[in-house]
């Protein structure tokens, strides 16, 4: 974060990570959903590891998200 303004991935980690609260799924689920271990959706949520393209649109299909645009960010909120 620079200056106040998150990272496009950490914008990314939000976004999922506000969805997943927002519908009230479960790690555990979500992470079975789109192919991972819970311990690896968690690596991704907390930095350690970057989500996939391909993670991304299974995570679109599985929270109902219009597309996968919807969990990125607009380029005005984030620092690149």
């Amino acid at each position: 974060m620079k200056n106040g303004v998150p990272s496009f991935e950490n914008a990314v980690r939000g976004n999922v990570r506000a969805e997943i609260a927002r519908h009230g799924f479960r790690m555990d689920n979500v992470a079975e959903s789109i192919g991972l271990s819970k311990a690896r959706l968690s690596s991704r949520l907390n930095g350690h590891t970057s989500f996939s393209l391909k993670e991304l649109f299974r995570l679109a299909d599985v929270l109902g998200v219009g597309n996968v645009g919807d969990l990125l960010p607009s380029l005005s909120e984030v620092e690149l």
